[in-house]
């Protein structure tokens, strides 16, 4: 049959010519399937189908988590039907696949999941670990028990990249397993109502890159155990009760370029050892600190940052000189903390100088000393010259005219 087709496949024929029909170029398209089909039918047979233990899968997860947007009459990974879905960030219901040959044969498989705002309810089962080559879920705005806390250990495939549980009604424990992805590159829990300590076992994420836990109700001491994580960029922590002192071995981060640690009840001061962030860009919320002080001696050589909110931090002294010289931030709050001394010259370079500054705030503080012209410019500074300038300055005690404030950065 297969040398029967391959003769006819030299039947004389051009598209160009004026005597070709479209008849023949249907029967010849035809026979060039059969032949295609005959010569590779692993390829031919797999193209639009999902690895049969990853639809047994995907049907258990749709049972469970209550998720009737889903359709089987369509293959998972076809993009027809149901799988065809909108590319809107915040409500995407998607999957994501790739073809990959096992044994001779082609099958699709699923490698990312994204369940947004889909008003999911149940739990996530067991099954989620047979989808063995998913790298990527993120599940925002669902209402299930996705991480399973309070049943039934969590499984998952082990080599995860990146896990994102956002804003779930999943409250309990972080389960101890998830230190046995020990692929992944980003975990984000943010706002699922967790609490008790931090797992030990995260430990084993030697490979992460980024860490989101705030807004839970996470307690106890960040584990000294962390301080190996030396390839983390990404901690936020923010908006937790945690205990015990900001840890010193943070400082051992290096490749650190976020940290937020805003109303976590951790105590001051905050370490010398920060002193070691030099990829530091963006160091936010660093606020309602209690205990110790601190001055701002360790940011000396942080020349890269960006973002600077150390508001209500138990900050004293004086502001540095390098700020607005060596340190150029495009934003700088320092409110509500014990400053002294007059504000240095150097801040005028962040106005006239790139990057340029766009929002300044030294707001109750104990700043004293003559008010420097430039100061009283800032509005004209603010029309003329960049719109994004956003200068407060009330409740700084100085001699002079008295300026009011302009802003809030949150607008």
């Amino acid at each position: 049959m297969l040398k029967t087709m391959i003769t006819l496949s030299y039947f004389p024929y051009s598209p160009f010519s004026a005597m070709a029909t479209n008849s023949r170029l249907g029967f010849m398209l035809l026979v060039w399937v059969l032949y295609i089909t005959l010569l590779y039918p692993g390829e031919a047979a797999a193209a639009t189908i999902t690895d049969l233990q990853e639809v047994k899968a995907l049907k258990a997860i749709r049972e469970k988590m209550r998720n009737g947007k889903w359709d089987f009459s369509e293959d998972p990974c076809s993009g027809k039907g149901s799988w065809n879905v909108s590319q809107d960030l915040e409500t995407q219901n998607k999957l994501v696949c790739e073809m990959h040959r096992t044994e001779g044969r082609s099958f699709f498989h699923v490698t990312r999941m994204y369940l947004k705002s889909q008003n999911l309810t149940g739990v996530v089962p067991a099954e989620l670990a047979n989808l063995t080559y998913l790298e990527e879920m993120c599940a925002t705005n669902i209402l299930c028990n996705f991480l399973g806390f309070t049943k039934h250990p969590l499984q998952v495939p082990d080599f995860f990249k990146t896990l994102e549980v956002t804003w779930h009604e999943s409250s309990g424990y972080i389960p101890k397993e998830l230190g046995n992805l020990t692929n992944l590159k980003k975990m984000d829990l943010f706002s699922n109502e967790l609490y008790g300590l931090l797992p030990q076992s995260f430990v084993n994420l030697t490979q992460l890159k980024m860490l989101y836990i705030e807004s839970n109700q996470l307690r106890g001491e960040i584990p000294q155990i962390y301080g190996h994580f030396q390839g983390l960029e990404h901690f936020v922590a923010s908006s937790n009760s945690f205990s015990g002192k900001i840890p010193n071995f943070i400082g051992n981060w290096r490749n650190l370029t976020v940290l937020q640690l805003e109303a976590t009840s951790l105590e001051g001061p905050i370490p010398s050892t920060f002193s070691n962030l030099i990829q530091l860009e963006d160091f936010t919320r660093i606020s309602y600190l209690i205990g110790d002080g601190s001055n701002l001696s360790f940011m000396q050589n942080l020349t890269k940052l960006r973002t600077i909110v150390l508001r209500n931090a138990s900050i004293n002294g004086e502001i540095p000189k390098y700020l607005g010289d060596s340190i150029k931030p495009k934003i700088l709050d320092l409110r509500f903390n014990n400053l002294t001394g007059s504000i240095p010259k150097t801040l005028k370079n962040m106005v006239n100088k790139r990057p340029k500054i766009e929002y300044l705030y030294l707001g109750n503080n104990n700043l004293a000393g003559k008010l420097q012209e430039w100061l009283n410019t800032i509005n004209y500074v603010k029309v003329r010259v960049f719109q994004s300038l956003k200068i407060e300055k009330t409740f700084i005690r100085a001699t002079g005219q008295p300026i009011t404030s302009q802003s809030n950065p949150r607008q």
